[in-house]
């Protein structure tokens, strides 16, 4: 569909596509014929904005304010690659090529390794996602390769293609300041973002943006739902302007700007791994 390189997965009345030469990217899902993940025309549309079509990898997730922070008394720096705001946004994860490492008839598995060019820590990741009788598993494990403890952030820019009902288990919203960056101030909910919590119809034609802490851990798009488990402990959502039938629910481990924060950053320790796990399944009433 976008590449020659697509990897296609059917089960279970699943049907799937992934992309490795740009981030093993869950490109495609349909269940029983119906379209599940916002997919694009073709790979120029993708190469120009890798985070808005499937389920795309970020590391460091949203923003790092002036693209810079400090660990264990050492500064470190990132790319400007939002330059209206001065900042660093999503990482390259959702642009590196990966290595299938092993593939059957219902699930792939890649590999990618980080030596320091894409983030200042080395790191091996390694992506699995699974087709099964119960829904979809998609796993991401994170090594730490390098001497040095690794600040580690992570998150997915899940999107769903626009469907009459959404629900996220939002907790608090982040205030932010005029870069999008949380000013370490928590607010309460409005009743839109209460109506974003326990089921609202707005997915498309209404402007959505907001930075949350997680209430729970699962979310509904229409008959779908996501489950994404600890440690990811805050949720983004976002619809572009609001015009383009589909809205991305974003699972972190970490809080915008953690690297900076600290609010929810992991600390790998060399050798250690972590996991992150997100289901998919369908919505039983």
């Amino acid at each position: 569909m976008v590449s020659s390189s697509v990897v296609r997965l059917a089960g279970f009345g699943w049907q799937a596509e992934v992309l490795p030469a740009y981030g093993m990217n869950l490109i495609r899902l349909a269940r029983s014929g119906s379209e599940l993940l916002r997919t694009p025309e073709g790979e120029t549309q993708l190469r120009r904005e890798p985070q808005v079509y499937g389920m795309p990898l970020l590391l460091p997730p949203n923003r790092t304010a002036g693209g810079a922070f400090t660990f264990q008394g050492t500064t470190y720096h990132l790319p400007i690659n939002e330059p209206v705001y001065g900042n660093h946004i999503h990482g390259s994860l959702a642009r590196m090529p990966f290595r299938v490492t092993e593939q059957t008839a219902t699930s792939v598995t890649g590999f990618y390794e980080n030596r320091g060019e894409r983030y200042p820590f080395p790191f091996a990741i390694t992506v699995t996602h699974c087709l099964t009788e119960t829904g979809t598993q998609h796993l991401f494990t994170l090594c730490n390769t390098g001497p040095k403890t690794m600040p580690l952030a992570f998150g997915l820019h899940i999107a769903f293609r626009a469907k009459p009902f959404f629900a996220v288990p939002i907790g608090q919203r982040w205030e932010v300041d005029e870069r999008y960056i949380p000013t370490g101030r928590l607010l309460p909910l409005t009743s839109e973002e209460t109506a974003y919590r326990d089921g609202s119809d707005a997915c498309s034609g209404k402007l959505i943006r907001g930075f949350y802490t997680a209430a729970g851990h699962t979310a509904r798009i229409g008959g779908l739902c996501m489950n994404a488990a600890e440690p990811f402990n805050q949720w983004v959502l976002w619809n572009g302007d609001g015009t383009q039938d589909f809205i991305c629910i974003e699972p972190m481990s970490g809080a915008v700007n953690a690297l900076n924060s600290g609010v929810g950053l992991v600390q790998l320790q060399p050798g250690e791994a972590k996991t992150y796990t997100v289901r998919l399944y369908p919505w039983l009433p």
